[in-house]
């Protein structure tokens, strides 16, 4: 299970990693990110990773090449 959250009035969201990760949940969470990081603000993040069991394959190369291009949009994490 993955899971992305983020208050509209606040800079800091949050991840949440419990399980394996699905290409569907991966899809849902790019998705999101990528809106809250076009406002122009810098996002802090706090990631909760509860346990990892692995990752679907389609969604494990969709992973890095997100993170290097979201890395610009955070501040820290």
């Amino acid at each position: 299970m993955l899971s992305y959250e983020k208050k509209p009035e606040s800079d800091i969201a949050e991840i949440v990693v419990d399980g394996k990760i699905s290409d569907e949940e991966m899809n849902a969470v790019i998705t999101a990110m990528k809106s809250d990081l076009g406002t122009g603000r810098k996002l802090r993040l706090l990631e909760d990773v509860r346990a990892f069991e692995g990752m679907e394959p389609a969604a494990f190369f969709k992973d890095p090449r997100f993170g290097i291009e979201m890395m610009k949009g955070v501040s820290h994490v």
